[in-house]
């Protein structure tokens, strides 16, 4: 029976926009069979699918500025990243993780036609990178990646009693300033290479507690 089901699924990919009733809750399956590897492998840097997700990212950034004053919080804005970020990286870095390596070449097979990008129902455009708006599976894809270069970022900073913390791809990078700024500098670089994401420097943010931005 679900092997049946999966061959129309299959054919639903070809003709339909990937948000089709029938796709979306095979798509709830699979996330709901894989959500404790997908959790145990991005937490805590990353904390999307975990329970409570949002309190958890909103408390550490306000736990750890009010703790270490002199630090400085960057709210970091990547452009179009759900839309953008390049389907190899994804399959790459499923196929690098033993507990996930079984759902790349299910991701190969969602991700190998382009999906319709839409606005309150109008078509903009089609897409042949990212992941589709509505779609179950979107959010851990795109966690997993970019993963590493998370990791990366959260390893520069800790050393220094920083953090690095993301929902989604809404991230926060905490710290002393001499240290975030040039992390921040080779995380965008490093998934503009590896991603295709473009750290959108005019709508990121920097928090200061004294409300005086540091020379960088």
């Amino acid at each position: 029976k679900f092997s049946f089901l999966y061959n129309v699924y299959l054919s639903y990919l070809i003709i339909y926009d990937i948000k089709s009733s029938l796709v979306r809750i095979l798509h709830r399956r699979v996330v709901q069979a894989n959500k404790g590897a997908l959790r145990e492998y991005l937490e805590p840097c990353q904390v999307a699918l975990m329970p409570g997700g949002a309190a958890v990212l909103t408390h550490t950034v306000r736990m750890m500025l009010e703790q270490n004053p002199d630090f400085i919080c960057v709210s970091l804005d990547v452009q179009n990243a759900h839309n953008s970020i390049a389907r190899a990286a994804v399959i790459k870095r499923l196929e690098a993780v033993p507990d996930l390596r079984h759902l790349a070449q299910h991701a190969a097979t969602c991700l190998a036609a382009h999906h319709t990008v839409e606005s309150g129902g109008d078509k903009i455009t089609l897409c042949g990178q990212g992941m589709c708006q509505g779609d179950s599976e979107a959010s851990g894809c795109f966690c997993v990646g970019w993963h590493p270069e998370v990791l990366e970022l959260n390893n520069a900073l800790q050393p220094s009693g920083g953090l690095a913390i993301f929902g989604n791809d809404d991230g926060y990078a905490i710290g002393p300033a001499d240290v975030v700024f040039p992390a921040v500098v080779q995380f965008r670089e490093a998934i503009k290479v590896t991603c295709g994401l473009s750290l959108r420097l005019s709508k990121c943010l920097v928090y200061t507690r004294t409300g005086e931005l540091p020379p960088e």
